[in-house]
């Protein structure tokens, strides 16, 4: 349950920085997929 907008904006744009992360680590050599699964839960 969101308090606001703003928390709502500020929640999804983590979100969506730790899945750009989480691909760029997939996309990286020596990186297994199992660490990127790991960050998402």
């Amino acid at each position: 349950m969101w308090r606001s907008e703003a928390d709502w904006q500020l929640w999804n744009g983590i979100d969506a920085a730790v899945e750009q992360e989480v691909l760029r680590e997939q996309r990286a050599p020596g990186t297994t997929p199992s660490v990127a699964t790991d960050i998402i839960e």
